[in-house]
């Protein structure tokens, strides 16, 4: 399970929605996600920045957790 996972099952953050369909929830993480990644290139650590952006999640990955 990745952390976006936990956090959604955790704390139910998938049911704000926004225009497209997205979570409100999701979008907002990832891009605190994003944000770590670009301060960690702007350290020249991109190997940690690389391991920040794999904690990203979509919508998809929670609708199929939810499944099972």
């Amino acid at each position: 399970m990745t952390l976006g996972e936990d956090l959604c099952r955790k704390y139910a953050l998938t049911s704000f929605k926004i225009g497209g369909g997205d979570s409100l929830a999701l979008l907002a993480i990832n891009e605190a996600f994003e944000a770590a990644a670009v301060i960690a290139e702007e350290q020249k650590q991109r190997d940690v920045a690389a391991r920040i952006r794999s904690l990203k999640w979509s919508e998809r990955a929670v609708k199929s957790q939810q499944v099972a």
